[in-house]
């Protein structure tokens, strides 16, 4: 997948803190579970919680099986208890199990024994943390400072003030992002380590269409021209217009002619 391979470069680059982030209800069918129809970017959706809380277990497992190698040194830290109760249970039918899933962060890697009922025996090698908030990335920092190099620490689409903000000292090695202007419904900013940031609609057959590329992530100011420019290209063939599944919050959608 594309987020192996932006692990994989970054890994190589030598980078240890990474960030990735994925749509709240984007799931993976880990365990040939079926996923169902997925449209990236539909300003119409509206996920369950259940179904958001399956994206965060299986992006969590995703992520544990790039790290296979490592699966007795690695901390899976899910959102809380309850999360953490359905990860262990879920991936105990699964072929990897990490040495230890829980909702709180360790405190230090020299209490590796320590960490509850964890089959760790020593310092973690990989610290998987899914959808920490501001608070849990605070946390880390101790943990994270006294791990260096020894360890790669994984944020999961970290709650952060700003939409699209990367967690202090973390590389965003993966994002895809679903209506990312919060003046328009719909629209899609993608990145991958070591490509360029995409700009891009929903296509109801198919992948994403690509609009507009740029080497930084995009501001805001730069999104807002991006849409105003494909919501005013009228041409079909283009896969733009109204196909694109992109308003303007607080205008109602267009009728489809016949």
């Amino acid at each position: 997948t594309k987020i192996s391979q932006a692990v994989q470069v970054s890994l190589q680059d030598r980078k240890q803190r990474l960030q990735i982030s994925t749509p709240q209800a984007l799931c993976f069918g880990i365990g040939g579970k079926q996923t169902g129809l997925q449209i990236l970017g539909d300003p119409n959706a509206s996920p369950g919680s259940g179904v958001r809380q399956r994206a965060d277990r299986e992006l969590a497992y995703l992520v544990l099986e790039m790290f296979q190698a490592y699966k007795d040194a690695t901390v899976c830290v899910m959102k809380d208890a309850k999360a953490a109760k359905l990860a262990r249970k879920e991936w105990a039918k699964l072929p990897l199990t990490p040495a230890d899933v829980r909702a709180d962060v360790p405190t230090s890697k020299s209490r590796g024994v320590g960490f509850g009922s964890s089959g760790l025996s020593g310092a973690p090698k990989v610290v998987i943390v899914s959808r920490p908030s501001v608070q849990t990335v605070a946390s880390l920092e101790p943990l994270s400072e006294e791990l260096g190099t020894e360890a790669v620490i994984v944020l999961l689409n970290p709650e952060m003030k700003e939409p699209g903000e990367a967690a202090p000292g973390y590389e965003c090695i993966y994002c895809l992002e679903e209506n990312p202007h919060p003046d328009w419904a719909g629209g899609l900013i993608h990145y991958a380590y070591g490509e360029q940031w995409l700009l891009g609609t929903s296509n109801k057959k198919g992948e994403p269409v690509v609009h507009g590329r740029s080497p930084t992530r995009p501001t805001l100011d730069d999104i807002a021209l991006g849409f105003e420019r494909i919501e005013t290209d009228t041409n079909w063939f283009s896969g733009k217009g109204a196909a694109a599944a992109l308003r303007r919050r607080g205008v109602a959608a267009e009728p489809a002619s016949v």
